[in-house]
């Protein structure tokens, strides 16, 4: 925006908004970059930086929740752990399953990283 936070309104934030759409933004992204704006103004209202927040009536887009597509059932990680595969192999299939860890934080960690 070409103004300064304390002079935008809400017209503006919904032409923001607008703006992701005609980018092509998949809806999750739209509804992060919104709610990140949301949570900066309400920032700013409570440091006292802008009187009133222009971003409270901003209405996030909805978008379809995928997240249980992505979660290997209970079954499939017992099949994992059990394999024959090489003690490192099965090393990080445990690593992942009870630290939590999503694949490329197991990817990216370096030996230096681990610790007995």
């Amino acid at each position: 925006m070409a103004k300064p936070l304390n002079r935008l309104t809400l017209g503006d934030l919904q032409s923001f908004a607008q703006s992701l759409i005609e980018d092509g933004l998949a809806p999750i992204s739209r509804a992060r970059t919104l709610a990140a704006v949301k949570s900066l103004f309400g920032f700013c209202q409570r440091m006292r930086f802008v009187p009133r927040n222009p971003a409270a009536e901003l209405s996030l887009p909805c978008y379809e929740k995928r997240l249980a597509e992505r979660i290997v059932g209970e079954d499939d990680v017992k099949r994992l752990v059990e394999t024959d595969a090489k003690p490192r192999d099965k090393v990080l299939f445990r690593l992942l399953y009870v630290a939590g860890l999503r694949v490329s934080e197991v990817c990216g960690m370096l030996w230096r990283n681990v610790r007995p």
